[in-house]
């Protein structure tokens, strides 16, 4: 029975997986007249992100120095640029985590307004004219969902960064093995979202939904967070993951079939 529940789990976390491959298959060959809902996102995420670079490249000395001054004694120097290097790939990647969260507040508008587009295409959503009213008022509900989650994200990703730099090897498993394991799992919720609430999925149901399909939901999100390590990475790969992420949703959320559900929109 264990070795059963064991090889259900494998393959749904590889179903997870390969859902964010057909997104990126989907959008970059498939459909790349989609790409034109991303350029302003694209861009402006391009520009965190190489802020966030020139920032990390002249401050993190300054970090080392006030966490630990370079020892004299070339014993303690051994331990000190141990000590540096962990600490500069904590500091990176946690800069990442940041950036990429605020990324994702930025993108929320489009966000939806791609998943949108993906979901008629796969004939899940009717198909509606452009309304700014409709765009803008959904921008303005995307946007504040997002600063609600990355609000929460942001408790464990501080903590688990504290951790790391106070206590010693511990503090960095934990940071890459919890954080790893938290973070993929929020990915995996982030990208199926958007369809969830467009099939009027409250917020306990949302819960309920990725408590099911939590092995996908994590496979799917491992996937971006080990993309989201490589410079831009998130940047190139979030329009194919929003469209993995909508295919992914719809394919699981068998239990509820029915068209986009908000009667200001009929």
């Amino acid at each position: 029975m264990m070795r059963g529940k064991a090889i259900l789990a494998a393959k749904t976390f590889r179903d997870g997986m390969s859902a964010f491959f057909r997104g990126q298959k989907y959008v970059w060959v498939t459909h790349r007249h989609l790409l034109r809902y991303c350029i302003l996102p694209m861009a402006l995420g391009t520009l965190a992100f190489v802020l966030l670079g020139v920032l990390f490249i002249f401050g993190i000395d300054d970090v080392l120095r006030m966490l630990w001054e370079k020892p004299t004694h070339w014993a303690w120097q051994i331990i000190w640029y141990g000590f540096a290097t962990v600490t500069v790939v904590i500091s990176a990647v946690t800069a990442i985590a940041l950036t990429y969260l605020l990324f994702m507040v930025i993108c929320a508008p489009f966000n939806d307004l791609l998943s949108e587009k993906v979901e008629v295409l796969e004939g899940t959503l009717d198909s509606k004219p452009f309304s700014w009213s409709f765009f803008l008022r959904d921008a303005g509900q995307s946007v504040v969902l997002e600063m609600v989650k990355m609000r929460k994200k942001l408790a464990w990703v501080v903590i688990l960064y504290l951790a790391s730099l106070l206590i010693p090897v511990v503090g960095q498993a934990l940071y890459l093995g919890l954080g790893t394991y938290k973070m993929s799992l929020w990915l995996g919720m982030d990208y199926v979202d958007w369809s969830l609430s467009r099939r009027g999925y409250a917020a306990r149901d949302k819960f309920a939904f990725a408590a099911e399909h939590r092995t996908a939901l994590r496979g799917f999100g491992l996937m971006m967070t080990l993309v989201s390590l490589i410079p831009l990475g998130a940047v190139l790969f979030w329009p194919g993951a929003i469209a993995g992420g909508t295919l992914l949703c719809t394919g699981l959320s068998l239990r509820d079939h029915r068209k986009e559900v908000d009667p200001a929109r009929q």
